[in-house]
């Protein structure tokens, strides 16, 4: 008669996500996800600085500044630095096991890379621009407006600077997404302030993380929610 020895798989969370093992503890698993986090560069700056930049230059359309006709001048910066880049981003910190962050760039990574194929491809005629169309476009956004939302109660576990970066994403994606719908511009022209705030915000976080880490310092705060002893 064989007998055989049933071991428990007790499921640990961490920033990567949970964790099924049937011996290492909490505190080991903590260990381990430190010694790993220090072996790769923190992709959070390229990732930032990416979102940053397509973010603003899209918010000049979308917030009315400049003419609608001017969107596909706005299609390197989404396509290469907001959109490859900020996705390229988003790979590192899934291997440096940040959930939130890989979520983040990976999203918006992805979106903009979405956006610029599709305001490309309206360019030379390949989608009609009527109303379907732009409905579809709005209810993508109004999905980014959601993908924001949850973002924003994760990155309440992390600092202000990220709540408040995701937060204005809320109603930075979803008042355009309801312009294209068929509403008023002006929802639109809002939602491109919005951006114009996240965009701004992005880039003081990128500053803070880049010079903190070259200075093994907190030199710029981003802020925290830790209760201080």
């Amino acid at each position: 008669m064989h007998s055989s020895v049933k071991r428990t798989l007790r499921e640990i969370w961490t920033k990567a996500g949970p964790v099924e093992s049937p011996s290492l503890s909490a505190g080991e698993l903590r260990s381990i996800e430190e010694r790993h986090q220090v072996t790769i560069g923190d992709p959070a700056p390229l990732g930032l600085f990416g979102f940053a930049v397509g973010t603003i230059v899209i918010g000049f359309v979308i917030g009315g500044i400049v003419p609608h006709g001017a969107l596909s001048a706005a299609i390197p910066s989404v396509l290469v630095f907001a959109g490859a880049g900020q996705f390229i981003a988003g790979l590192f910190a899934l291997a440096k096991g940040n959930t939130f962050a890989a979520t983040a760039f990976g999203s918006y990574g992805a979106n903009n890379v979405l956006v610029a194929t599709f305001i490309g491809m309206q360019t030379v005629n390949l989608i009609q621009r009527n109303p379907d169309t732009d409905l579809l476009l709005g209810v993508g956004l109004i999905c980014m407006g959601y993908i924001s939302m949850i973002l924003g109660f994760a990155a309440m576990k992390i600092n202000p600077t990220y709540v408040a970066i995701v937060w204005a994403l809320v109603p930075g994606y979803v008042l355009p997404g309801l312009q294209y719908m068929g509403l008023s511009p002006a929802l639109g022209h809002v939602g491109g302030y919005f951006l114009f705030l996240a965009a701004l915000i992005a880039f003081y976080a990128g500053t803070a993380v880049v010079i903190n880490s070259t200075h093994e310092r907190n030199v710029l705060s981003l802020g925290s929610f830790r209760e201080r002893r």
